[in-house]
């Protein structure tokens, strides 16, 4: 919580991962409001720090000066676990959901075999 706070207007991925694990936290120990509000406060992380596009097309980060594979994805990995956190606190409730489906693209690697096989699915 002081990770989020303290950096409050400067989000990271690592304060995002944090909010993540709260949220979490606050669900395994019954307290629902607060982590209602954490997962408002992670929806807006992930917007934020633009998880839910991807910043160029080089899926398999081979062109020259490309984004690292394993930090691309990390950022999808965690961007899925984010949308997961939304549609599940949403509970069927569209108002409670912040991250639209229609608001990203954000491409899927087959399994382990995926990139060296070149094969890629975009959402």
């Amino acid at each position: 919580m002081e990770c989020m706070f303290a950096n409050l207007g400067r989000p990271t991925v690592e304060c995002l991962i944090a909010a993540v694990l709260l949220h979490a936290q606050h669900l395994r120990l019954g307290d629902h409001a607060r982590a209602l509000l954490v997962s408002g406060l992670v929806a807006r992380h992930v917007q934020t720090l633009q998880l839910n596009v991807e910043h160029d097309d080089d899926v398999l980060c081979e062109g020259p000066g490309a984004i690292p594979w394993a930090v691309k994805e990390s950022r999808r990995r965690l961007f899925w676990a984010c949308y997961l956190q939304d549609v599940f606190i949403e509970c069927g409730i569209a108002q409670l959901r912040f991250i639209s489906p229609d608001n990203f693209r954000v491409t899927i690697l087959y399994p382990s075999t995926g990139k060296g096989l070149g094969l890629v699915t975009y959402t």
